[in-house]
């Protein structure tokens, strides 16, 4: 398992090798009262493809969560391939422990090898998804992992990328590490590490 996320007696685990030629999945785990762990749900995204890797990272707020798909090539419409762009799947829990697809997103500037997905966060409605090969080009990979991380609103029936972040100036970048929330007084941060603890 690459990602896993518990949250009292919920447990969210992520195989992102699972599934046909490594497109992921994802296991739900419910506690029950008398301490055991049981397996209620298994996740697969509905457009699932060959190195999607979905799965390999997810996070979970309340009865929110987001999964990553680094490796998906298509568009929130399952069209315009691109290869390894990425994609990042919401979903809802509706009450009774089941888990439903809400939505897809993707970067507004999908390009190819971004990666968007790497990294995942979600705090509320706001979700925060990594993308550790932004800004890739043919004519210029020296930008190669330069990053990025971009921010959704979800409780709009359709997700609205608000901000994307990118020239960190740091190496590894953060969208290649895990990407988190932090509050305080005048509202709510985003906290990017590296894989080396860097802000």
């Amino acid at each position: 398992a690459r990602a896993v996320h518990l949250d009292g007696s919920t447990a969210v685990i992520g195989s992102h090798l699972i599934g046909p030629v490594n497109g992921g999945t994802i296991y739900i785990y419910n506690k029950d009262n008398t301490g055991n762990w049981n397996e209620d749900q298994i996740i697969n995204a509905p457009d699932t493809s060959g190195n999607d890797f979905f799965g390999h990272s997810l996070d979970k707020s309340g009865n929110r969560m987001v999964v990553g798909a680094f490796g998906h090539n298509f568009d929130e419409n399952a069209e315009n391939e691109i290869a390894d762009t990425g994609a990042a799947y919401i979903y809802d829990n509706n009450g009774n422990d089941q888990w439903t697809l809400t939505e897809k997103v993707v970067a507004s500037d999908r390009g190819i090898y971004a990666g968007f997905g790497w990294s995942v966060g979600i705090s509320g409605s706001t979700c925060l998804v990594g993308s550790e090969g932004s800004g890739y080009t043919a004519e210029d990979q020296s930008l190669f992992y330069k990053g990025s991380a971009y921010i959704f609103e979800t409780d709009t029936p359709q997700s609205i990328q608000e901000q994307a972040l990118s020239d960190f100036g740091i190496y590894p970048n953060p969208t290649q590490g895990y990407l988190s929330f932090a509050k305080n007084l005048n509202g709510n941060n985003v906290i990017l590490y590296n894989t080396l603890g860097q802000v």
